[in-house]
This record gives structure tokens, sequence and C-alpha cells, in this order.
């Protein structure tokens, strides 16, 4: 059973609140009609049944709703509960990125491909795509072989038989982060999700970004156990030194990083922004500059202090990470600093 965390005020929680539409796209029929204080049986007659339900200890509901189009974009609605009446309701939209040429399957092993022949379009190994060499076709066969899967999962009609697809593809596949997200999103219970997770947790091949299926959960205890099970899993595709975010020269590598600082901006708490970057921290290398932008988001000392001891040992150009004790306001601050970055005591 999941515990509510209790540090929005009241009215936070009483609110209801919803986020700009997108020209083009629009939200689930019906949002717009849900009210504070209806009844679940009200919000099902609009809505329908949602797609995920959460239980909290206390009785306290959460129900989510999403509605998918084309190119990877995704309404959510997030309707919670409190006695049995609605307290809050939020509505947003999600983009999904297939990261540029990232194939489906990615880097696949030997006798790799879709079990039984492979996906229309995909030789893996020996030939890979007709006129390979070009990564806007390679990009377009792979979101067209890896959608081909997602069908493949959604018409079998029981869960152990998706499971079981799954398992059988995830033997002889590698999977981005990104196409790893899409997959647990087809399953709206969380003890579903867990499953499917331990299936592809070992087959991430850009494990540097796997600490982001981290916040496809509500609830901390959920969190921790997708936590867990993550590191549980080595990268599955070794990452070199400089990989990840500080693969200098990189664009994709700043890309990514840029993305990395929205999302720790996003975290509504200082705490949860730490664990964000703590998580991150297991399997990324950063350069000096880098870190330097992340310890910028922080203001006081003692903040700035718990993130550098995540990032230090992961900072790939230690020559230049004398620059980052400056960042810091109080003498003590920066000795400690010093001390965290491995300099002896003046």
């Amino acid at each position: 059973m999941k515990q509510f965390i209790r540090l929005l005020p009241l009215a936070l929680v009483l609110g209801l609140s919803s986020c700009g539409l997108a020209t083009g796209y629009s939200p689930q029929p019906g949002v717009e009609r849900i009210e504070r204080g209806m009844t679940r049986e009200q919000v099902m007659q609009i809505m329908g049944r949602p797609n995920t339900r959460s239980l909290a200890a206390d009785g306290s509901e959460q129900w989510k709703y999403r509605k998918f189009y084309a190119g990877g974009v995704t309404y959510v609605a997030q309707i919670s509960f409190n006695e049995g009446r609605v307290t809050r309701m939020d509505n947003r939209r999600e983009i999904e990125r297939l990261p540029e040429g990232t194939p489906y399957p990615s880097r696949p092993q030997q006798g790799g491909g879709y079990p039984g022949g492979g996906y229309p379009g995909g030789a893996y190994p020996g030939g890979g795509y007709p006129g390979g060499s070009y990564e806007a076709e390679q990009e377009r066969r792979a979101e067209e072989a890896f959608s081909q899967f997602i069908r493949d999962i959604q018409s079998k009609p029981f869960d152990e038989d998706k499971f079981r697809l799954i398992r059988d593809v995830a033997q002889r596949n590698y999977f981005t982060t990104e196409q790893t997200m899409r997959v647990l999103r087809l399953f709206s219970w969380d003890d579903e999700q867990f499953k499917v997770l331990r299936i592809l947790a070992p087959r991430i091949r850009d494990s540097f970004n796997a600490h982001r299926i981290i916040d496809l959960f509500t609830w901390d205890d959920d969190k921790a156990r997708a936590r867990k099970i993550l590191q549980s899993c080595p990268p599955s595709v070794p990452i070199p030194p400089g990989g990840g975010y500080g693969w200098e020269g990189s664009r994709r590598a700043e890309e990514a990083f840029s993305q990395f600082i929205r999302d720790i901006q996003r975290k509504p708490f200082k705490d949860d922004k730490i664990r964000f970057i703590q998580d991150a921290a297991r399997r990324n290398y950063f350069t000096t500059d880098q870190a330097r932008r992340v310890l910028q988001l922080f203001t006081w000392d003692d903040d700035k202090l718990a993130v550098l001891e995540a990032l230090a040992p992961r900072l790939r150009d230690g020559f230049n990470a004398h620059q980052l004790v400056d960042l810091f306001t109080f003498s003590s601050a920066k000795e400690r600093a010093r001390q965290i970055l491995g300099y002896r005591s003046r």
C-alpha cells in the first residue's frame, strides 16, 4: 500500500488545475467536466475506466487517464480522491522523442532481432537496413519496427501472453530507455509494470538515462522499488569513460544533459532534486562544466555539498575540478568541497 507525501499544503491538495493545450491536440473528452467534490462513480460515468489506479494507506486514491497521439504525444489526466470525492485534477501533455539513430533492436546480439525472422525491414545482424549509411532512413525503419513490436504486445489478449512476448524479444534485443518507458506505459497496474521492468532492465543499452524510468512511478515506495531493480542490473552495454552526459564534443550528449537540467528543475522539492541527481550519477560521467551547471541550480552550501558528493566520483576531467570549489560561499564549505574532490587540507 502506498503512503502519500504529506508535504503539500491543504490548499494545494484541494485545488484543481490544468495545463494549457497545444494546437492540434486535445485532452481526453470530458476532462473539462470534472469538478472538485465529484464521486468516483460520477468520474467513471464521464471518463470511463482509468488506465492506472493507485491506492494509499489512508484510503486516498489517484486515477490516471492517458490519450495517445502519433508522434509520441500523450495527454495525461490525473485525478485525486479523498474519502471518495475529487480533491485535485491535473491535465498535462507529454512528448516522447526517440533518440536520433537509435535502432530497434538497439545493438542486437548475435542472432538478434525479433525471434522468427525479425521485423520487416530489420535484418539483424548481417546486412542491416538497406541504405543503412543514411541515419534518417535508419531511424524511420527503427521506429516502424518498434511500433510493430508495440502493436504485437497490444494484440495479445492476456497479460501473461504479453509478458511472454516481451520476455522472448528481450532475450535477443537491447532497448533504449525511451523504448522501455513506452512498453511500461502499456500496463495500468504497478505490479504489471514492475514485472516488465524486471525483464527489460538488464537489456537497457543507454543505462545512463535509466534513472528517468523511476519518474514513471507516483509513490515513494514504488520509486524505491524501481530504483532497486535498476541498481541490481549492471549496464548491458558498458559506458566508456566520458560516456553518457560527459561525452565530450557530442551534440546528443549536450541535448541529453540539457534535458537532465530541465528534469531537475521540474522537481518541486530539494530532496527530490538531489535524489534524482544521485540516481543519474550512478551511471553517468560528467564534465566539470556540467557539474558546475548542476551545482548552480542550488542556493545553499549544504545542498551543493550533497550534490558534489554524488558527482565528484564521476568527473571525467578531474584536472579542472578545482574550479568547483569557488562555487561555495563559506570557507568551511570550500574546505569540505576540497575534501570531497580529494584535495589535501590546507
